[in-house]
């Protein structure tokens, strides 16, 4: 009866969490429904926006956190800084003291980030909050923690059926996240970060090992466990492979920590007998993610992770032939992503004789979150590669490797049929380690891991580093996010009000912003759409950047087609000290005027700008993304329109100020706002739908005019693509 009460208490927890709390994603797509929310706010402005509100979307977050791995900092080490869906937003490396200092720019609703380095097996998500609010995410975790206690535990004694083959668990108990109960307490050492730095280089997320280390798959390469005399064996997780699984930026990098490889006396060797050489990796805990977010769990694979013995001398030539499969892992998935285990959990599997293999098995995306068991999962692959299901020269599915320093054997798994476009074969997905007595396996036919390179000598390793050849160039950064879009909308009607439907000029911007490894930015690409020209008059667009002109090697891919503009050699436009390119000069030679405000369906323009500079420059110098963007109407050098506060450039003419609608005051530092204090540019970090002609954008988007009204404190999500948030019958995506 207590059960069934606490169990009603935290569905009812869960209802009013939901209900109250719940807000759709920025991506969601639009809903069907065309009907008006019966609590839309009243859409008109009644009274001025506050006098010092900007109409950003985006803030800034100044983060300053050193970043540790058991109680030491990791210096000159990759890392990358999430939201709270895993999205990448910046790539950058900690400094020689290990710290992560930047000032990033995200959009206003964000208010936790995490840092996490990129090198496998540390387990190591570190929350930064970027204000005081309700983090629902322990709320989550309570729930789910509470609701984990009042369940049943998995019955591990039983066996369930993978295709043909019978399975069973080498642990007597599995909890609810498939933790089994023979996890063993060694976490008191653990092999130098070097060792991790070596895996990394050897086995970098996302990158083919096909393509990049073919020998380690080489048909001669041994993919199991020879015993060679009589030994207990141990293996011990490092890592799930599923480390920020997002946009498909996902990399690792190796991790510099330590002047020498192994403590005195710890590496010599692989004897799991003594305890002071038994040294596993992982074990820091910093964040572990909600069990219970059901969102996470459809995104992560979350593989088992198995083993079965044969005499070395016949190796098993079918599945069928296979006996004692059992079961080691039944979730091989972290903390930090929604499962139960820390890197470095280590599991006996037994002692086992000269003469006996031990093969290992995974099968793919097995354990069941609902029901707590595995099942037949998504494919079901062995170290014998003849036993896997793909052609020849594709159904290896593992690779061994020795690193000497430490005297591990590491094996890693590749779990996705490697026929199909989901395989990525970094061989990464399951990663272990094999403990046994010294000399007691055979290790003449495995490769060595790689040691970490740096060719360019930047400080970033080559696994990590996306231009290896060039010491001017580590990351690639986007803003807003790889694979996600932008928007600029210019209402170019200044300095009247006009109309407000802000669809004059609709353009969607992705920049990438290509820095070294300590954020200095050598080369910018603008990816820019012009998405609507509901103008009826021609157009420009330029942005201008915090640094001269002269600070400028080139600038290639802007769409100059008149005449009214003047380039210096370099690119950037003449006569002005600070560097301002044009990315098109008429906007309308590429879209036609009033293309996509009414229901016309043309096609977006798209082009790329680029522009290198003569030496890296601080991106905090440099400026933010979509930097400083502005119009030139109607092809119109002297009149130019820009975001609110922003300082024109000294082309403009300033005798255009106070006229109309503007109430712009130069003097004191007010620029382009109206006498509502309202803007003619609104810059929005997501791909939106922009409003139809005539249609003012307070009536397109519901909460336009209280999150204006609030100077941006409340609403600050009014521009999410759901239904209770836009007005599908009044705009346009």
């Amino acid at each position: 009866m207590k059960t069934k009460l606490v169990l009603l208490i935290l569905t009812s927890i869960g209802v009013i969490f939901n209900n109250s709390c719940k807000k759709l994603p920025q991506d969601e797509q639009v809903t069907t429904s065309k009907r008006t929310p019966k609590n839309a706010p009243s859409n008109r402005i009644v009274k001025k926006a506050p006098d010092n509100f900007n109409f950003s979307n985006v803030k800034t977050i100044k983060i300053s956190e050193y970043i540790k791995y058991r109680g030491e900092v990791l210096r000159n080490t990759a890392v990358v800084i999430l939201d709270k869906d895993n999205n990448v937003l910046m790539k950058m490396s900690s400094d020689s003291d290990g710290l992560v200092e930047v000032d990033l720019n995200v959009p206003s609703h964000v208010n936790v980030l995490y840092i996490e380095p990129l090198v496998l097996g540390t387990n190591i998500r570190v929350p930064i909050l970027a204000k005081t609010h309700l983090d629902t995410s322990f709320l989550k975790r309570l729930i789910a923690g509470l609701g984990n206690l009042l369940l049943s535990k998995a019955n591990a004694s039983s066996v369930f059926y993978s295709g043909d083959l019978s399975v069973g668990y080498l642990a007597s108990e599995v909890d609810n996240l498939g933790v089994p109960n023979n996890i063993e307490n060694v976490n008191q050492k653990s092999c130098p970060a070097n060792f991790l730095k070596r895996l990394t280089s050897s086995l970098p997320n996302g990158k083919s090992v096909k393509n990049n280390r073919p020998h380690y798959i080489s048909s001669n390469m041994e993919t199991s466990t020879h015993i060679t005399k009589a030994t207990d064996v141990w293996i011990t997780l490092v890592d799930d492979g599923q480390s920020f699984k997002t946009t498909g930026s996902s990399q690792n990098n190796g991790w510099g920590n330590g002047d020498q490889d192994c403590p005195s006396g710890s590496c010599d060797n692989n004897n799991a007998e003594n305890s002071e050489s038994e040294v596993p990796v992982g074990l820091y805990e910093n964040y572990s993610m909600s069990a219970g977010d059901s969102t996470e769990k459809e995104s992560l694979v979350r593989n088992a992770l198995g083993f079965f013995t044969y005499p070395t001398s016949s190796p098993p030539k079918s599945l069928s032939e296979i006996e004692n499969l059992k079961i080691i892992l039944p979730n091989v998935l972290l903390k930090k992503n929604g499962g139960g285990l820390n890197s470095g959990d280590t599991v006996y599997l037994g002692k086992f004789d000269a003469g006996i293999s031990i093969g290992y098995f995974i099968i793919s995306d097995s354990w069941d979150y609902i029901n707590y068991r595995n099942t037949a999962g998504s494919g079901f692959y062995t170290s014998i590669s003849p036993l896997n299901p793909e052609a020849v020269g594709l159904e290896r599915h593992n690779v061994q490797l020795w690193d000497r320093k430490c005297g591990k054997v590491v094996i890693g798994f590749e779990d996705s049929n490697r026929e199909s476009s989901r395989s990525d074969d970094d061989f990464n997905d399951v990663l272990f380690y094999v403990s046994t007595a010294q000399d007691s396996i055979d290790n003449s036919n495995i490769q060595s891991v790689a040691e970490e390179n740096d060719s360019d000598g930047d400080g970033v390793t080559d696994a990590e580093d996306a231009y290896p050849q060039d010491g001017d160039r580590s990351y690639d950064n986007f803003f807003p996010l790889e694979g996600r879009n932008g928007v600029l909308l210019f209402e170019d009607s200044w300095p009247h009000m006009g109309d407000y439907d802000f669809n004059d000029l609709v353009l969607e911007y992705n920049f990438n912003y290509i820095s070294n490894s300590i954020d200095q930015v050598k080369e910018i690409k603008a990816k820019i759409t012009i998405k609507a020209t509901g103008a009826s008059q021609n157009n420009g667009v330029a942005i201008m950047f915090n640094t001269k002109a002269t600070n400028v090697e080139s600038v290639t891919g802007s769409l100059i087609s008149e005449d009214y503009i003047s380039l210096n050699i370099n690119g950037t436009e003449e006569g002005i000290d600070q560097a301002v390119v044009i990315l098109c000069d008429n906007v309308n030679k590429f879209l036609p005027k009033f293309s996509n405000v009414y229901h016309m369906n043309i096609q977006p323009y798209t082009f790329e700008v680029s522009i290198v500079f003569t030496s890296p420059i601080n991106r905090s110098l440099l400026g933010a993304p979509p930097y400083r963007p502005f119009l030139i109407k109607n092809l119109d050098r002297s009149s130019e329109i820009h975001q609110v506060d922003y300082v024109p450039t000294r082309k403009h003419n300033k005798g255009r100020f106070n006229k109309g609608d503007d109430s712009s005051d130069p003097e004191s530092g007010l620029y382009y706002k109206n006498t509502e204090n309202m803007p003619w540019v609104l810059n929005v970090p997501f791909p939106i739908a922009h409003p139809k002609e005539k249609v003012p954008i307070y009536d397109a988007y519901y909460y336009f005019s209280l999150w204006a009204l609030s100077g941006g404190t409340n609403y600050k999500d009014w521009y999410f693509q759901s239904s209770d948030r836009i007005n599908l019958e009044k705009t346009l995506y």
